[in-house]
């Protein structure tokens, strides 16, 4: 068997029977008429992981051809909801002391036949939202379920003291999805010139070598992060 893929980062990870990894250009001999569970772009910084399986058959050479999604750029877009303008630090979110029910409209997609989040992985990717307590009292996502922060996790902004974690949609092949993003103020809010950061999580594929199994979240029971890339979006108030 030999790996094809042409990616460096990537190998295929035989796991039951476990028989380690087939690395770009590299061979693997195998029994024959055996059944093998494999995952394809394993450790991939361009390619989503996909669970392969197959049967090694009488041939002397097996060619697996499995359909990855490849990653790429997620551009996020931020709209202020007292103009729907885009928020910049030039035309910030206005949020006054005991500001109520704010809604930011926040998009993000990718070009075509790039993704955010693999086909395969079940379920949703994941957007961290990092925040200032004494400015913000609290903030959702409109209409979704709360998540998990990743186990690496880190604030972007050292002014942050709390975050929050919610599910959202994955994009499939450059199709933009919208959500809402709700703002409370605390009663001594003086925004000006803050920020909240958006961190957006890819959901990926389970990398447990026990199971290699489809995840819901993007972290698997060994709170290992199944995502490639993380994207970060700063959103200014004032």
């Amino acid at each position: 068997m030999e790996d094809r893929s042409n990616d460096p980062a990537g190998v295929l990870r035989l796991y039951d029977p476990d028989k380690g990894n087939v690395s770009d250009g590299g061979t693997k001999t195998l029994a024959l008429k055996t059944d093998y569970k494999a995952i394809a772009e394993f450790g991939s910084t361009t390619y989503y992981a996909q669970v392969v399986n197959f049967n090694s058959g009488t041939n002397k050479q097996l060619t697996v051809e499995p359909k990855v999604a490849k990653t790429g750029t997620l551009t996020v877009s931020a709209f202020n909801s007292d103009d729907d303008q885009p928020n910049s630090a030039s035309d910030t979110q206005a949020v006054s002391a005991d500001d109520e029910d704010l809604e930011m409209k926040i998009c993000y997609d990718t070009v075509s036949n790039i993704y955010f989040g693999a086909p395969q992985a079940e379920g949703q990717s994941v957007v961290v939202i990092a925040y200032n307590q004494s400015e913000i009292d609290s903030v959702e996502v409109v209409d979704a379920s709360r998540g998990n922060a990743p186990a690496d996790y880190a604030r972007v902004t050292a002014n942050m003291t709390a975050e929050e974690a919610w599910k959202i949609p994955n994009v499939v092949d450059g199709i933009k999805q919208c959500i809402m993003l709700n703002i409370d103020a605390t009663s001594t809010e003086t925004a000006s010139g803050k920020t909240l950061t958006l961190s957006f999580y890819d959901a990926n594929v389970d990398l447990d070598l026990s199971k290699y199994l489809p995840i819901y979240d993007i972290e698997d029971e060994d709170n290992n992060l199944l995502s490639i890339q993380a994207t970060n979006k700063t959103i200014y108030l004032g």
